[in-house]
């Protein structure tokens, strides 16, 4: 009998500290396949990295392993996006196939879509919509806990703060 798989998800602060993650999802054992990443891009770091290494094949090991520390990742194959709502973002793995494919539903819908509620998949928007980094694993059921410590030991941040800290701002956040 085949076990469940389920979607296992962490936001964090910046993209750097998210690549660090996807690192040690790796060195888990992980495949690149069963990881994604989506990260705001407002400021076109990552857009730029992406569009010198489109201009020079010698320089897309070095822009993308600088970021990851020199290891060739599901980050490899970022796309940048622009997504109503959110704004511009890069993303790579399962969640950017489906933001390809989808206009309709946009990054929520993708995140429902890759296994995750609606009220987390909306609370992940809007940290991505704020500046955060997202990072999305496919995993057996049996292996969440363990992927959810792999999150956190690198710098996952409680979302649940998160929207609390948003709504005593009065900067929103999901209700």
């Amino acid at each position: 009998m085949a076990e469940n798989v389920v979607a296992v998800a962490g936001l964090f602060e910046d993209y750097e500290t998210a690549a660090t993650a996807v690192q040690a999802l790796e060195r888990a054992g992980l495949h690149r396949v069963e990881i994604s990443l989506v990260s705001n891009d407002a400021d076109t770091k990552q857009t730029e990295r992406l569009d010198g290494s489109a201009r020079n094949p010698a320089v897309a090991g070095a822009a993308v392993g600088g970021v990851v520390g020199g290891s060739v990742t599901a980050l490899a194959a970022l796309t940048a996006l622009a997504i109503p709502g959110v704004g511009p973002v890069v993303a790579a793995g399962f969640v950017a196939a489906a933001l390809g494919g989808a206009a309709v539903g946009g990054l929520a819908g993708a995140l429902i879509g890759a296994g995750l509620s609606a009220d987390d998949a909306d609370a992940y928007v809007e940290g991505i919509r704020r500046g955060g980094t997202l990072v999305v694993v496919r995993t057996p059921e049996t292996h969440v806990a363990r992927i959810e410590d792999i999150l956190d030991q690198a710098g996952a941040v409680t979302v649940e703060e998160r929207e609390a800290e948003w709504r005593e701002a009065g900067t929103g956040g999901h209700a």
